[in-house]
């Protein structure tokens, strides 16, 4: 090998030895601090981390004093976590110790947090000096002509909005809130509501995500979101409060020691505004009903022309943008001639130029009695006027309708001497002579039927009582359930016996016929037939109140299928005289009362 290339070998080993001697003493001592600007009474947090492969697990990092520019509010950790590699077979361990301060700025000023030192044997490690700005907190602000007072203490803050500008009792009142923040914010949710306990409140809009625009206030730039805007109704005089809003989200609060952020839930609440309701002025119209704002008002017949005795709708509308439970229904001068029925209300709201506004319909039926031309005279509805400070008027027109003569005008007379007329949608009848009367109660009970019908309703009574015991004990004695079924039974067993007898499958047959008989004496007696002896069976059917002829009929029968079933002929009998026998006497027994 040549000697330069034995020098450039010697150079490789050399620093790769330095490298591994660096690397095992390399010691990461750092301290960090989440906000370096900030106002006085804001938070920021002061992370210290410490690692390598020295670290020891009760390690600790001595806090200078921060006063009198911070206040330590709290602390996170310390926390311990330690790594273990292999490498080329050497195993390293590396160690990582963190904690965390949660501070508070308490002065006004530039401060620098001193640089922090950690001993290991005879190595002093060091993090960086952290130079800090802390600002002046934001100053009240007032905004002339506007019942607000707004305090900034913090990023973000919740600004209430209010109009008009003076308020009278029953004006509608926009309350919007919205949010300003600089700083990232995260999972924003609304907390509790505004208190609005001397107010009337409707909806307006509310805001599904944040949409922030860029807006400047106080020389700084700000992002602000639209949160909710709600339409207010005071409800009485005085200094009345529009209560905080409150909003829940996360904020960043540093960084864990895998280097994932690390959050906390914050909450923001919008100051309370007290406001000053005017009452109204006095005296007052008698027709008022509370109404306060900007109405119109409109009323329509539903057709120009009408019949006698046809239905007819009379629409009246009242729109404005003052509490709708104050526009009430109007009073109505109708000719005598109509017939006037309560009126269909229906409540619409709209948001038109950022206000509410309500139309309240009213749709009354009418049935003119007689022809000719009507009009109904105009229509007023009174409110208060905030603008002018008046009370107004809205009025329709008055409105013409022609009544033209009923579909069918035939006069009828009365068994009293009186006319009448025949009406096709509403028909009135008129009986002056009440001697031709009848008491339809006495006359009732004077016929047949009604007695049969309550015989009937009884009987049907007493049958659905019985039924129902019936299903009970149905349900809950099984001999008496074997016992109702054993005569069905039997039928479906000598139908299947009929049916092997066809096909000349003698064996099966006499065994199905067997089985049925047994099985019938078995459910109707309440006992276990199989394997009784011919005078212990005939002993039960006597207990069980059978006639001796037909137990003995029953026992040959039994016999003659035996002699069958065994290979043994039966003289002089076909399966159809035994299909015949046997079903003739199971119904005699089935018969026998037990």
């Amino acid at each position: 090998m040549s000697r330069w290339l034995k020098n450039i070998f010697s150079i490789f080993v050399l620093g790769w030895v330095l490298f591994a001697f660096s690397a095992k003493a390399q010691m990461i001592f750092r301290a960090e601090l989440s906000q370096t600007r900030l106002r006085v009474g804001e938070q920021t947090i002061l992370n210290i981390v410490l690692e390598g492969e020295e670290v020891e697990a009760k390690s600790g990092v001595e806090l200078p004093d921060l006063s009198p520019y911070f206040k330590v509010d709290g602390q996170i950790g310390p926390s311990v976590s330690t790594v273990m590699t292999i490498i080329n077979g050497r195993m390293t361990k590396r160690t990582s110790w963190q904690i965390q301060y949660l501070l508070v700025a308490n002065k006004v000023g530039s401060f620098t947090i001193p640089r922090l030192s950690y001993r290991s044997g005879s190595q002093t490690y060091y993090s960086n000096p952290i130079m800090v700005q802390i600002l002046e907190p934001a100053s009240v602000q007032t905004r002339e002509g506007d019942f607000e007072k707004m305090e900034i203490r913090q990023d973000p803050f919740l600004s209430l909005e209010l109009e008009p500008k003076e308020i009278f009792i029953g004006e509608q009142v926009i309350a919007s809130w919205y949010l300003y923040f600089q700083r990232q914010i995260m999972e924003l949710n609304l907390g509790s509501g505004p208190s609005l306990a001397d107010f009337k409140v409707m909806e307006l809009e509310r805001s599904t995500q944040l949409s922030p625009m860029i807006k400047e206030h106080k020389g700084e730039v700000w992002n602000v979101a639209f949160i909710q805007s709600l339409a207010l109704f005071p409800l009485g005089a005085g200094n009345v409060n529009v209560g905080s809003l409150e909003l829940l989200y996360q904020q960043r609060a540093g960084r864990d020691f895998w280097g994932m952020p690390i959050t906390k839930q914050e909450v923001v609440r919008s100051e309370p505004i007290s406001i000053t309701v005017k009452p109204l002025p006095l005296p007052s119209p008698m027709e008022f009903t509370g109404a306060v704002g900007k109405f119109e008002m409109r009323a329509e017949f539903s057709k120009k022309e009408a019949r006698v005795n046809e239905n007819l709708s009379l629409l009246v509308e009242i729109r404005g943008d003052g509490n709708p439970d104050y526009i009430l229904e109007p009073k109505l001068n109708i000719p005598a001639e109509f017939e006037l029925y309560p009126p269909e209300v229906k409540l619409e709201t709209a948001i038109e130029g950022g206000r509410l506004w309500s139309k309240k319909r009213f749709e009354y039926v009418l049935v003119p009695r007689k022809e000719g031309n009507f009009q109904v005279p105009e229509l007023r509805f009174c409110y208060f006027d905030p603008e002018s400070r008046k009370y107004n008027y809205v009025k329709t027109e008055p409105i013409s309708i022609k009544v033209n003569p009923g579909a069918s005008g035939a006069e009828l007379v009365s068994q009293g001497g009186l006319k009448t007329s025949e009406l096709k949608a509403d028909i009135r009848f008129i009986k002056p002579n009440q001697e031709l009367l009848k008491s339809e109660g006495e006359r009732a009970w004077q016929e047949k039927w009604i007695g049969l019908i309550q015989v009937l309703g009884i009987a049907l009574v007493g049958l659905a009582y019985w039924y129902r015991a019936y299903l009970i004990k149905l349900e809950g004695d099984e001999k008496f359930r074997k016992r109702q079924r054993a005569f069905r039974e039997f039928k479906g067993r000598l139908k299947q016996a009929k049916k092997l007898a066809g096909q000349n499958k003698e064996g099966e047959f006499v065994s199905e016929l067997k089985s049925a008989l047994l099985q019938y004496l078995g459910d109707r007696l309440g006992i276990s037939p199989w394997g009784l002896l011919e005078e212990e069976m005939a002993e039960v059917m006597e207990k069980n109140s059978v006639p001796k002829e037909k137990i003995k009929e029953f026992l040959v029968l039994l016999k003659d299928l035996n002699r069958f079933q065994f290979g043994k002929a039966i003289s002089g009998v076909s399966s159809k005289e035994l299909l015949e026998k046997s079903e003739s006497l199971i119904s005699t027994l089935e018969k026998v009362k037990q």
